[in-house]
């Protein structure tokens, strides 16, 4: 059957991610190594600008945890929170690849333990730490008590220019110096369709969502002593 396309055209600007440095004419001279190492160190940088630009790009469009119809889960725990977000994420019809969370609160996830002394954390993990498939890393952009879930396939990085750049900056020549620069345009965005792909939000509020503090009843049976 034929399907209907409609477009909504938006407007995304080309942003600049830069960083340099500046050496001693001597050093390039006398290092044939230390030009393609410092080139190595300031693409590196760039890279990093460029990562922070798309971390930055999610968390800002992310969704809160709304997911509705949950059942009630007894003694619940940052793992099960993570688990809700990746099924918001998929009730939204996209696939959570990554989970962000602040190194504390990985290193609280790894600690935590029932009353017997067993670890909770791989319970709800895969042979490589994976939650629902989705990959945990560490992010010290996260805040602490928060994590970022989503299907990060759907952020679109467009390289739009790049440029690496030798040269003499004001009074570099006097001072005997050369000046690095690499630079890179690129743009990114997450397309209007695709916002649902992400959610951002605490632990406290999501297992606040499902939490119960009602304790599991067993029913008892009492058995008569008297004569049969």
């Amino acid at each position: 059957p034929l399907i209907d396309v409609g477009y909504e055209f938006n407007t995304v600007k080309a942003e600049k991610y830069a960083s340099g440095i500046a050496v001693c004419d001597e050093m390039l001279d006398d290092y044939d190594f230390l030009a393609s190492e410092l080139v190595r160190v300031i693409n590196k940088k760039v890279e990093a600008n460029v990562s922070m630009a798309i971390l930055k790009l999610a968390m800002t469009n992310a969704a809160a945890f709304q997911l509705t119809g949950i059942p009630s889960v007894q003694f619940p725990n940052a793992n099960d929170a993570i688990t809700a977000g990746c099924a918001q994420v998929s009730t939204m019809g996209f696939e959570a690849t990554a989970v962000l969370i602040n190194p504390l609160d990985l290193l609280s996830l790894k600690f935590s333990k029932n009353e017997n002394g067993d670890y909770l954390f791989n319970y709800g993990c895969d042979v490589e730490n994976n939650i629902c498939c989705a990959k945990i890393i560490e992010n010290n952009c996260i805040p602490i008590g928060h994590f970022l879930v989503g299907d990060f396939s759907k952020i679109n990085v467009r390289p739009y220019r790049q440029w690496l750049k030798f040269g003499h900056n004001i009074d570099d020549i006097i001072r005997n110096k050369m000046t690095m620069l690499s630079e890179r345009r690129d743009i990114i965005y997450i397309p209007n369709n695709h916002l649902g792909a992400f959610v951002f939000d605490s632990f406290e509020n999501v297992i606040a969502s499902f939490a119960t503090s009602e304790p599991l009843v067993a029913e008892t049976f009492k058995v008569s002593t008297g004569d049969i």
